[in-house]
């Protein structure tokens, strides 16, 4: 009876009777939404709206991965989202029943388990060649937003991402060791929260103009204060969209996106000779897979190193030869 129980089966009434899919969301945006990173969080409430307005009606018990594939297709053919947007919308119905099912033993199989994911396009590629780097730092140089040279500096040396940025605090910058610490995803997390990141030398510049110019504004303390506070609120980060987007127009880099400087300091890292785990571990990559999309430039770089070393290695046995 137990295990029948557990499978659903015996006709007894289970949590997964007395709880709705909406009943599940609910739960998990009270409890648990507001520990995740905020572009995590706001994906995750508009993704998880689509999925109560579907199937929020339905008691877990009642959830098929039938009833998920139908409805994670219809985006694709109905609304016209991409098969990458369409996992992403799955992966925020994971989240959800996975801690019902874990934490909140309302399931005892979470359905999206037995979900296939789309066939994803491949990862955009979009890197920078140095004159375009040029263009682009002459471009920020001339905006008239102060912060954006140096936030695309930051970007380029360091492969951090827009948020990590942004978020920054005086208390993160150590310019007595030129490091940046980067804080990754959710600030609560226990675990691989903090990402270390060198401050290059143009950086570090900058980065002590910066610091004088708040302390002789008379700020208290720069401790816990943004690096790159909004005009609007100090204890808000800077939206630099509008800069950003004049700048790489001037720069004619028309539909570069700011997470492709993540994309160029790889492409950099790879043409000086760094190994997959080395571009890895400077961009904070957790799994060796999502680095292996910069496999082709490692191998690039390998192959022009071993024909110079052949061509060197014959032309001087070949020149042992002739004398």
């Amino acid at each position: 009876v137990e295990g029948e129980m557990e499978r659903d089966e015996s006709g007894l009434t289970t949590e997964a009777h007395k709880h709705t899919l909406a009943d599940a969301i609910d739960r998990y945006q009270r409890e648990r939404l507001t520990d995740l990173a905020e572009g995590t969080r706001i994906a995750y409430q508009a993704h998880q709206k689509f999925w109560r307005d579907k199937l929020g009606h339905l008691r877990l018990s009642q959830l098929r991965p039938a009833a998920i594939v139908k409805a994670r297709d219809e985006l694709v053919t109905d609304k016209g989202i991409s098969k990458s947007s369409a996992n992403r919308y799955l992966a925020a119905l994971q989240a959800v029943l996975t801690r019902a099912q874990k934490h909140w033993y309302w399931l005892a199989v979470n359905p999206v388990s037995m979900v296939a994911k789309l066939k994803e396009p491949p990862g955009r590629e979009r890197f920078l060649t140095p004159a375009e780097i040029d263009r682009l730092l002459i471009a920020c140089q001339e905006s008239s937003s102060p912060d954006l040279h140096l936030l695309v500096l930051i970007a380029l040396t360091t492969g951090a991402r827009l948020g990590e940025i942004t978020g920054l605090k005086w208390s993160a910058v150590n310019l007595e060791r030129d490091l940046f610490f980067f804080r990754v995803g959710n600030v609560n997390a226990i675990k691989g929260e903090v990402r270390a990141a060198p401050i290059a030398p143009a950086v570090k510049v900058l980065l002590k103009v910066r610091q004088s110019a708040r302390q002789s504004a008379k700020v208290v303390s720069l401790h816990d204060a943004l690096v790159f506070p909004s005009t609007i609120s100090s204890k808000q980060p800077i939206n630099c969209r509008d800069g950003w987007k004049s700048a790489t127009t001037r720069a004619g880099l028309e539909g570069f996106h700011f997470h492709d400087l993540r994309h160029t300091h790889a492409s950099l890292l790879a043409a000086h000779g760094a190994s997959l785990l080395e571009i890895g571990r400077s961009l904070g990559h957790k799994t060796p897979s999502t680095t292996a999309r910069y496999a082709h430039l490692t191998r690039d770089h390998t192959h022009a190193m071993v024909s110079e070393m052949t061509a060197k290695l014959l032309g001087e046995k070949e020149g042992g030869r002739n004398g």
